[in-house]
Order: structure tokens, then sequence, then C-alpha cells
């Protein structure tokens, strides 16, 4: 079965082992990449040892503008940038960062055409899960061995994809004015 997990960001920082052994596909929102590095250059205790502990486990994989890594146990982890105008689904808050990355974990499924599986921490992201219907899994079911499928070059041109008018090219035509086509009514 080929399927995609999100984890609840936070799930992450509480637990970096989760994140560091898995041998799944996962997505995860860029800002929480972003959040990761402002936190090793931080003093923010456990939160800066978990930070420092997921980005010294990951090996950076060389796809160009992607920010695609492999666990210790090859799983693959993509940060997509969220900000990405995707469809809506549901009631999800696209003002709200958690709602574009539920949203953007979606849309990248139905493009790679698998499953969405989430691991939450939090009740309030369950309801949404269930709203949405996105299976959720816990942290041992997590953790079993499983194998991954997804492979960088899959994800290149993706956020393309997620957003329709990051295709659309402009181009400039030269009009040609003519002032007798014009007729004036008084």
């Amino acid at each position: 079965m080929r399927a995609l997990y999100g984890i609840e960001p936070d799930l992450c920082i509480s637990n970096p082992d989760i994140l560091i052994w898995s041998n799944k596909d996962v997505i995860l929102p860029k800002y929480f990449y972003n959040q990761l590095v402002y936190l090793t250059v931080g003093d923010f205790t456990q939160a800066t040892q978990a930070a420092e502990k997921i980005l010294n486990s990951l090996e950076r994989q060389e796809i160009p503008n992607l920010l695609i890594f492999k666990t210790i146990s090859e799983g693959t982890i993509y940060f997509y940038n969220e900000e990405i105008n995707a469809k809506s689904i549901g009631d999800l808050d696209t003002r709200n960062p958690i709602d574009r990355y539920m949203l953007g974990l979606i849309n990248i499924a139905e493009i790679l055409e698998c499953q969405t599986i989430f691991l939450p921490l939090s009740s309030e992201i369950i309801n949404k899960c269930h709203a949405l219907n996105i299976d959720v899994t816990n942290a041992e079911e997590f953790m079993t061995i499983d194998t991954s499928w997804l492979e960088p070059e899959m994800l290149v041109g993706i956020e393309a994809k997620l957003d329709p008018l990051s295709q659309v090219q402009w181009e400039e035509v030269q009009a040609v004015e003519e002032l007798g086509n014009i007729n004036w009514v008084e």
C-alpha cells in the first residue's frame, strides 16, 4: 500500500525519534523546517536539542529547490512550501499554517495517487483528520517496518501542480491604436 504520512510538527519536537527513525514517506510543511533551523541557533533547551537531533540525522538529497531528505532508516522526508495555493477542501482555514499543511498533504497524495495517513498529537487535529477522511495512526503503528517508495524525482514539479497559477506565463502583446474606429456620440 502506497501511503504518504503527515506528522503534527509539535510531535516531532516532543519526540524527535519518530521522525529520525522513520522508514516512511513523510510530508512536512516548510514552516516546520524553518522552525527547526531557528531553534538550532537559539537556546530553547529541549526544543533546541530536538531540532539539532532531527537536522543532524537527516541526509539532504541533491534535488535543486526542494527540501528532500533521507532518514537513518531510509525514509523520505519532504518539506513542501505550504504557502502554495492548493485547492481548498472541507472547512480548512487557509490562514492557519497547520490547515494549509493538511490541505497540501491531501493534494500531494491525490497527485501521487496514494493514501494519506496522519500521526496527530492533539485532539483538534484528530477531529480534522476524521472530518477530511484522513486515516489516523499512532506512534507504535507508525514505527512499524515499511519500505519507502517515494523517490525524490517524483516530487520535481509537484509544487507547480499544486498551484495552477504558477503555470500561467504572461507575455506582452502589442496593441495597435486605431482612433478611426471610435464613433463619438453626444
